[in-house]
């Protein structure tokens, strides 16, 4: 029983502080986000990719994790796993010698023209450019 209730306080704390179970689970989320970057290798693949294999790592509805993110933050959770994506697509570009096709590969894009749409739709101009662009800059 006593170590059941260390277990309890320990899963109810971060840094020693307690936090709500919605807390909780958004930090959880967010974690679970976060722990998937960078990625080392254009082979290494992600298993996270859309809100339901969160939700499902997380042991709860989809709809309870996306109301929570919601309410936190404003934001989705589609919204949030697509802004780290863009974030990690963007760093890629600039700091590794990765095809495109291999960036989105990794990225769990099932063909590079998916990246490539993805990316123009999010930060307004194709990957090529944005490589290009930085190249410049440097």
């Amino acid at each position: 029983l006593i170590i059941y209730n260390v277990i309890k306080v320990h899963r109810e704390t971060i840094d020693g502080q307690r936090i709500p179970a919605s807390n909780r689970l958004v930090h959880q989320f967010f974690t679970l986000l976060n722990n998937q970057f960078p990625l080392e290798s254009p082979q290494q693949i992600l298993y996270l990719k859309s809100p339901a294999d969160y939700a499902n790592r997380l042991n709860t509805h989809i709809n309870h994790l996306n109301h929570l993110l919601k309410a936190m933050t404003g934001k989705s959770t589609s919204q949030h796993i697509q802004e780290r994506l863009l974030l990690e697509g963007k760093k890629l570009l600039e700091n590794s010698d990765w095809t495109i096709g291999q960036i989105g590969q990794g990225l769990g894009f099932e063909y590079p023209q998916h990246f490539t749409s993805f990316f123009k739709k999010h930060a307004l101009i194709t990957p090529k450019i944005h490589r290009e662009r930085f190249m410049k800059q440097v």
